[in-house]
């Protein structure tokens, strides 16, 4: 909400700009109750957060005002997370912002308001001291929270308090005030409103301190219990054994106990069971990850008790769906006997009561998911309906798999809703038909559903409204595959042309890389990608040159395929210069690199794409803000120490949503060595950053190639900048051996 934490391309400049536009006001009262509803817009984030405050006029200069303020209730919303101080099960601090507000939540403070600029307020910052001591707040939070201490709500209280006149030093009186922050560009970024309040709105019974403490030292912002990137279990353990006695039976302390236990699921599985069972669906609702594993629990003990958890997770559509198609539709892939299952757990060290306990489990919930799966298709819900029934006509197809004519009518009744984007994965299920309708020997049926299932994968993909374009892709990929091998054997050259399409369908690009594919993956047993194949096919024809090509367009989507490409080129073309066709074909497909001048935090050193031209660049955008840039950090810090002093070489860190100030003190106090340049807030929009943190190589002729959050960098960026002529390498070697 505070405007001062809009990191990056606001100032406080741009918000005085804003305050001459004000309206005379006259015969303000000297105190009162106000809400303040702040929307924060992209590009920054998506936020709504909503204070309500007591203010009262102390006293007035021609040049300031003293006033003071409390804090009576603050809520945000932001990603789809809710932190709200009027209910404790829904008080769990997401951001320093929600630490401050915690933190002056109903003690009054002195805030002192200058005509010119900006006072330092000191009173914030001594309650923001204390706070950060008792609570021992991480240091990098702490340090962020002192500094923002220092413009705590300058621009609202401007707003608020009118100094446009000696005569006029009270409380803005109107009931309702509006006006906009803009960035640099003079581009909306945050909408304000205030409001007067009748006192009778603000009757809101205070949070008590000793929960504050208990719910802020039991998250991560807190040295309490938490030391990256782990909880300490016995520190967890002393902090049961303090408050359990006291709010053991309190809403609000059962979702941080569960929160602790899951952290260190493999120890505490038993304890967080048992827990989860026993809180009610309506407080789990604003933390759906428990809402989910409780819905898997239920699952094997009753029909009802699932049924009505489920109806809870429901709201949230998204995990909803998470639910059914990465979890609950795995009940019906793969039938093991309870003599197979009680192998599979001895192989994993799991015997006598444990393993009769995960038996019964397994038995329970293939029993009880028949039953649910009947019930969740056929529920008025349409949420709850339309995501189900797809799966549960896959199901019934297995069921009746043994009868021709019903397995092709359920393919029908697939088929007929398969073009709908409300219905959840109708083409991971049409493709599951097609296969058993094949393996029963009803070839032409199984051709006809794979046609219209293509067709209406071809449309999903072809509109780029459509949200799940990419994992459509995905799956049409693999469809395109299957109608390749379907005809192999009589019509090789469709069967190529079809390898082809799977190949062009096979992700391009980390954006069309989708993680609910994998989930796909495992129940069509596909492939991410069929270039390789496809390339293969073409060598094996004698098209090489067209093999590599395609095998070029893997590494684009994949970066680590490098030594994959390296080795089939050197064993199709013994004799050429690998370098020379990476440099002139591979290389040069990508795209250029958007061109950018930056400046370091200090304003000393300039930045700029043209001074690396000839060397290997990669660029990493982060911010202090960032909890994995920060862990990731150590790494950094490692590698450019290793590569200072390479001449092929190049490391550039990009600071985004952030201030100079905070990255200066960030790397100082850390120790950190890094060649650091701040945002302009245009460079990650013409590199399309999809997430902090982003990497992106860059090649000594100026191409750009991303490389996707998880895969191993430094070995990437080792076996690109190892890459040499041919000649080189072999002068190398005839030195090494003599």
């Amino acid at each position: 909400m505070l405007l001062q934490n809009l990191i990056g391309n606001i100032t406080l400049k741009a918000w005085m700009l804003l305050l001459p536009c004000l309206t005379r006001i006259t015969a303000a009262p000297k105190d009162g109750y106000y809400q303040i509803y702040s929307n924060t817009k992209p590009p920054l984030r998506e936020e709504n957060s909503t204070s309500r405050w007591y203010f009262k006029v102390l006293g007035t200069t021609d040049s300031s005002i003293s006033v003071s303020c409390t804090l009576v209730s603050y809520r945000t919303e932001m990603n789809d997370r809710l932190f709200n101080t009027t209910d404790p099960v829904t008080c769990r601090p997401i951001s320093s912002t929600d630490l401050e507000m915690l933190s002056l939540l109903n003690r009054s403070f002195l805030y002192t308001l200058k005509k010119e600029g900006v006072a330092d307020q000191q009173t914030v910052g001594r309650i923001f001291e204390e706070r950060i001591a008792s609570w021992q707040i991480e240091e990098g939070i702490g340090k962020m929270m002192m500094q923002n201490a220092k413009s705590f709500l300058a621009a609202e209280m401007r707003a608020l308090f009118q100094l446009l006149s000696k005569d006029n030093k009270g409380l803005l009186t109107d009931s309702v005030f509006r006006y906009n922050i803009t960035d640099i560009n003079n581009q909306p970024v945050q909408e304000v409103t205030i409001t007067r309040l009748d006192a009778k709105e603000v009757n809101i019974p205070p949070l008590n301190e000793e929960v504050e403490t208990a719910i802020v030292t039991a998250s991560h912002f807190s040295h309490v219990l938490y030391e990256a990137p782990l909880f300490d279990s016995a520190k967890v353990g002393n902090y049961f054994k303090r408050y359990d006695p006291v709010y053991g039976s309190a809403n609000f302390y059962r979702l941080i106990k569960l929160d602790l236990l899951a952290a260190n699921i493999m120890a505490n599985m038993d304890r967080y069971d048992s827990l989860l069972l026993v809180t009610a669906d309506s407080i789990l609702a604003p933390y759906p990850q428990h809402l989910f594993n409780k819905a898997q629990k239920v699952k094997n003990i009753s029909v009802d008790s699932a049924y009505q958890t489920i109806r809870y997770l429901s709201k949230d559509r998204h995990n909803f769906q998470s639910w059914v198609q990465q979890s609950f539709s795995q009940e019906f892939l793969h039938h093991i006997t309870p003599e197979e299952i009680r192998v599979k757990l001895k192989e994993n060290g799991v015997t006598g009561k444990k393993a009769d306990e995960f038996l019964n489990d397994a038995i329970n919930s293939g029993i009880i998911s028949k039953i649910l799966i009947e019930k969740l298709a056929h529920d008025k819900d349409t949420t709850i309906r339309y995501e189900v029934y797809p799966a549960y006509l896959w199901v019934q197809a297995m069921k009746y798999s043994s009868n021709t004519d019903s397995v092709v009518y359920i393919a029908g009744e697939l088929e007929k809703v398969s073009d709908s984007k409300v219905y959840g994965n109708p083409h991971r299920y049409g493709l599951l038909l097609y296969k058993q309708l094949l393996a029963s020997g009803n070839a032409r049926e199984a051709a006809h559903l794979l046609d219209n299932q293509i067709a209406g994968m071809e449309r999903r993909v072809n509109d780029s409204a459509d949200h799940d374009r990419y994992a459509e892709q995905n799956i049409l990929s693999y469809a395109y595959k299957l109608k390749s091998d379907a005809v192999k054997a009589t019509d090789p050259r469709a069967a190529m042309t079809y390898l082809s399409k799977a190949a062009g369908y096979s992700p391009g690009s980390q954006k069309e890389k989708v993680y609910t594919s994998f989930y796909d993956r495992t129940f069509l047993d596909s492939k991410e990608s069929y270039r390789p194949e496809f390339a293969e096919a073409l060598i094996r024809q004698g098209n090489t040159k067209d093999g590599l090509v395609v095998l070029s367009e893997q590494l684009n989507a994949d970066p680590s395929f490098i030594g994959d490409l390296q080795q089939a080129f050197v064993r199709n073309f013994p004799q050429k210069d690998f370098y020379r066709f990476f440099n002139e074909g591979v290389a040069q497909s990508w795209k250029s690199a958007p061109d950018f001048s930056l400046k370091s935090p200090d304003g000393t050193t300039f930045f700029k794409l043209e001074d690396y031209r000839g060397k290997w660049l990669l660029i990493d955008f982060w911010g202090t803000w960032c909890g994995p840039c920060r862990e990731e950090m150590p790494k950094i810090n490692e590698f450019v120490k290793k590569n200072e002093n390479r001449k092929d070489l190049a490391f550039l860190s990009i600071a985004c949503r952030d201030t100079k100030e905070n990255v200066i003190r960030y790397l100082a106090d850390n120790n950190y060595h890094v060649p650091v340049s701040m945002s302009d807030n245009t460079v990650e929009r013409k590199f399309e950053v999809p997430y902090y943190p982003s990497k992106f190589l860059i090649s000594p002729a100026g191409t750009i190639l991303p490389i996707a959050f998880g895969l191993d960098w430094q070995k990437i960026v080792e076996q690109f900048i190892a890459l040499r002529p041919k000649k080189i390498e072999s002068k190398m070697e005839k030195g090494e051996n003599n």
